[in-house]
Parts: C-alpha cells; sequence; structure tokens
C-alpha cells in the first residue's frame, strides 16, 4: 500500500462547495464523489506509488492537484491548482480531459470524459506530445485507478 505525504507544505483549506461547482462546469460533468473525498484530504500531497502504463513503463502518481481556486492560494502554489493545469493544457489536447494530478515532470493524470460522462476512464497526458499522440489510456475508472495504485482507502 502507499502512503501520502506532503509536498507543497502548506496547510490548504477544504474545498468548498462553490470549488466543486467551478471544476465541475470546467470539466463539463461531475467529478467522481470518490475524488472529492480524497481532495479534500489530501491535496496539495503526493501519492508515493509509481504505476506501470503500458508503453510507457513505471510512471510517479506525482501531487494530488489543488481543487481551489488559484486566485485562494499563494502565488507559489497556483501552479498546483486543477484550473491552472486545464487551462495550460486546452489548446494542446482533445476536449473532455480534467487533470487532477500532476506527476511532479510536468505530465498529467487526467478523467477522460470523452466517452462517458458519467463515469470517467482516466488518462496519462505527456507534456512533450501533443493532441491524441500525448495521451494514453490508463484505467477504466477513478476507483480503479487509485485501487492499482494502492492508495489508502481504495
Amino acid at each position: 500500500m502507499s502512503d501520502w505525504q506532503p509536498y507543497l507544505r502548506t496547510a490548504f483549506p477544504q474545498p468548498t462547495d462553490e470549488d466543486r461547482t467551478r471544476l465541475e462546469y470546467l470539466a463539463g460533468a461531475a467529478l467522481p464523489d470518490a475524488y472529492w473525498r480524497m481532495v479534500g484530504s489530501h491535496q496539495g500531497e503526493v501519492l508515493d506509488t509509481e504505476l506501470e502504463l503500458e508503453g510507457e513503463g513505471a510512471i510517479n502518481f506525482g501531487v494530488l492537484l489543488l481543487a481551489l481556486s488559484p486566485l485562494a492560494v499563494e502565488r507559489q502554489s497556483a501552479s498546483y491548482c486543477v484550473e491552472y493545469c486545464f487551462e495550460g493544457m486546452q489548446d494542446r489536447y482533445p476536449a473532455g480531459l480534467f487533470p487532477f494530478a500532476d506527476d511532479t515532470g510536468g505530465n498529467y493524470w487526467a478523467f477522460d470524459f470523452r466517452t462517458n460522462s458519467t463515469d470517467p476512464a482516466i488518462v496519462f497526458i505527456d507534456h512533450e506530445m501533443v493532441g491524441d499522440a500525448g495521451v494514453t489510456a490508463a484505467s477504466e475508472s477513478f476507483a480503479a485507478f487509485m485501487a492499482s495504485a494502492g492508495a489508502p482507502g481504495f
């Protein structure tokens, strides 16, 4: 089993219903309840694990992005906000992808709402590639992905 470890070294407030509404509006779909439970306890922390991804090898889970608005956190933490990451990748990748973790190397783990808007698959997004070429399937659901990562509570 993996453990959550501090990464941003800041105590962040719990995400609010307004945060959820804002992010779900950006995503264009409801984000999984299991994600909200996890982000409420672990945003800004790293999950100490690597995941095997076909054709990519072992990849760090990295840091669970902040569900808070970039305007609600200190400047040095703003780049770890979901909203900031989403805006930065919109022009490079297909619509329907929504990041939730950064592998700390500039790549993202993301929800893929393109084929299922109620139970999205999980993909890995490689920042060195553009479009579909940078998107690799990782898991059929968030719960299955987190279970394969050995995340506590899954």
